[in-house]
């Protein structure tokens, strides 16, 4: 499966769900590549971080930039599953990566900030898209969410998107919230997921929210 994490503003997590992610199918035993294109190398860094301990499953980075659909392409083949990590906004590498993503994970904050962009990852990426390839499947995921109790932040995403009348079947809303936990920060310092760190580090709601969403990724595999 190729897998993209992309969205048309940044520091909105985007990084963080797909170190997660490939990790969480590395321990599975699956072969994994990480593309990180983004200009800020997040991916590329924690992936270095990761390789010096031998007790996390490795798996492979590479760093490109341009147009990255031929190259993706050509190592598919190579590879059980390929984790896209595109930096922010409406990019070259963004637009060639959904020419050949399965999967497209757009992460997204209830701010104001966000729900401004949302018109111009609707009409101007998926809308564009889906008509040269309509297989592809976009999910919004509710990222970085507010652990006050009664904050809802993916009913205000939720309720946002069906306002704008942009939800679909290949345009959906994920069951899974990421919260604003300092467990995915501390994994990213040491190259692991949030499920890889250990008692004292460990946060099981953090763990439990990224099984979600794993199992949630897998339901789409081909």
């Amino acid at each position: 499966m190729i897998l993209l994490f992309g969205a048309e503003k940044g520091g909105v997590g985007k990084s963080t769900l797909a170190t997660n992610v490939a990790a969480e199918f590395a321990r599975q035993g699956a072969d994994v590549l990480l593309a990180d294109t983004d200009t800020q190398p997040t991916g590329s860094e924690w992936a270095a971080i990761r390789a010096e301990n031998e007790k996390l499953a490795g798996l492979t980075v590479i760093q490109k930039h341009g147009a990255i659909n031929h190259d993706i392409t050509k190592l598919k083949d190579k590879y059980d599953h390929i984790i896209i990590d595109a930096g922010g906004g409406d990019t070259r590498e963004m637009r060639s990566a959904m020419l050949v993503a399965d999967l497209w994970y757009i992460p997204m904050t209830a701010t104001y900030a966000d729900a401004w962009t949302l018109k111009k990852v609707y009409e101007n990426l998926y809308e564009q898209i889906i008509t040269i390839r309509p297989e592809l499947q976009a999910m919004v995921v509710t990222s970085m969410g507010s652990t006050h109790p009664k904050v809802d932040d993916r009913g205000t995403i939720e309720g946002l998107l069906q306002e704008r009348g942009y939800l679909s079947e290949s345009f959906a809303l994920s069951q899974a919230v990421l919260y604003r936990r300092e467990a995915y920060r501390t994994a990213i310092g040491m190259g692991a997921a949030v499920s890889e760190l250990e008692k004292g580090l460990r946060d099981e709601k953090a763990v439990s929210e990224l099984a979600t969403l794993f199992s949630e990724i897998t339901s789409y595999a081909r």
